[in-house]
């Protein structure tokens, strides 16, 4: 079995995942094969120089989704299924994980199904010649380099279909509609959906949207040109830009090929749709959050959670209480007392562990703070100073004891809903330690 690997080595682990796939195909009696400029980086390994007459069964892409896209187009010339192997930040396109490379076996044993992707087909028309390109992502029109915007008309079979006034517009496979269309604001749609989407960048509008195509249709493009100022580039799924002239038009129909993905049927696009793109937008949203509450924390003395969580919303972050409560845990945030004898939330400096500098700064608030402490089988309430109550529950919160259901404060009174009995009385002779 012949195989051609298409290493990106910009990408933190790709070296040594190259190095460990050419071992594991070896072992299966496989060749391996790579293009001129790899071969230095890995001499001594068992790998040959491809060569224009050298077909291939399969194409290994080791790297992230850019490097399967790349690899794409060469597995459309070798007419050959392709492979991705993540060695990258989101891989969403790619097909297995740099931990599990046992699924090499089933490749060369032949486990596993042949997923098609619609591809584009982009004919550039000069007065003086043609030329041809194949896109998996996406073919996208642009403004040059001083970001200004452009003016381009779209026609359909059928006749006249829009003038945009945008920064540039991008035709999409479904393939692509998690990429660059998805930033610019376009729909998701499910990998075996055939359509070509229309999505204007910054469009000059406000009712200029998506819109979705049959992939029989056929698109000419042209730039205005308007007075002349306006640049026009083209790009193919982020490479081969061309300037496109006064005069020059583009025509963008579905491609009659198809590249051929590798699939395992392990993972489903949903499943790998809300791990790999929603997942990074929660982390991306969750780590803006974080940053404000910083920000928050260091402009104004915050006393209370729903005092945050008021402050959040006001910066245009939708969170709940349970949110915020969270996010005070993650940031170990602590509470100092205040210059008007309340106590407010900042950082955790400390190089102690978390639940330790707890204990430690909140000592002092319990020994100011608490008159007394009972408990009723699983219930202990605790007694505090005229309105200091919210800042202890705040404290004991933060503390996550073990069995601790929940807490209630009251302007002096606080009520811990615990396990069981035994967490109550584990609780209450710990507190009693803090009030000392």
């Amino acid at each position: 079995m012949n195989i051609l690997l298409i290493p990106n080595l910009g990408k933190k682990n790709a070296y040594e995942c190259t190095c460990e796939v050419i071992k594991r195909l070896t072992n299966y009696g496989c060749s391996c094969w790579m293009f001129e400029e790899r071969l230095a980086d890995f001499a001594g390994q068992p790998v040959q120089m491809i060569t224009p007459q050298q077909s291939m069964d399969l194409i290994i892409s080791i790297g992230g989704d850019g490097t399967i896209i790349h690899s794409a187009h060469h597995a459309l010339q070798l007419d050959c299924p392709v492979l991705g192997i993540n060695a990258g930040r989101l891989g969403f396109l790619t097909e297995i994980e740099y931990n599990d490379l046992d699924r090499l076996e089933d490749v060369v044993q032949g486990r596993y199904t042949i997923q098609p992707r619609m591809m584009l087909h982009a004919t550039v028309i000069k007065p003086d010649s043609r030329l041809e390109f194949s896109a998996l992502n996406d073919v996208v029109l642009t403004t040059g380099p001083l970001g200004k915007m452009v003016d381009i008309d779209v026609e359909m079979k059928s006749g006249f279909l829009n003038s945009y006034r945008a920064d540039g517009l991008i035709f999409a496979t479904p393939t692509g509609s998690t990429a660059y269309a998805m930033s610019a604001g376009g729909p998701i749609v499910y990998s075996s959906i055939e359509c070509i989407s229309i999505t204007p960048v910054c469009p000059h509008s406000l009712f200029s949207r998506t819109i979705l195509h049959s992939p029989d249709e056929i698109f000419t493009v042209r730039g205005k040109h308007i007075n002349n100022s306006e640049i026009l580039y083209l790009s193919v799924d982020g490479e081969n830009r061309l300037r496109i002239d006064p005069g020059d038009c583009v025509v963008i129909s579905k491609d009659e090929k198809y590249v051929k993905f590798i699939n395992f049927g392990s993972k489903n696009y949903y499943e790998k749709l809300n791990k790999k793109i929603f997942g990074e937008m929660i982390k991306l949203k969750k780590s803006k959050r974080h940053e404000k509450i910083l920000e928050l924390i260091a402009r104004y003395e915050i006393e209370t959670q729903e005092e945050l969580q008021d402050r959040l919303n006001e910066e245009g972050f939708s969170v709940t209480q349970a949110t915020v409560s969270r996010d005070i845990k993650d940031l170990r945030l602590i509470k100092t007392a205040s210059l008007n004898g309340g106590y407010h939330y900042t950082v955790n400096h400390s190089g102690k562990n978390g639940r330790e500098e707890l204990a430690f700064k909140f000592h002092a608030i319990f020994a100011e703070a608490v008159e007394g402490i009972k408990s009723a089988q699983n219930l202990v309430v605790v007694k505090c100073y005229t309105g200091m109550a919210n800042a202890v529950c705040a404290a004991l919160d933060s503390l996550s004891w073990p069995g601790l259901v929940g807490t209630i404060a009251g302007d002096d009174t606080i009520l811990l809903v615990m396990q069981d009995n035994q967490s109550a009385e584990n609780i209450v002779a710990e507190l009693y330690k803090l009030a000392q």
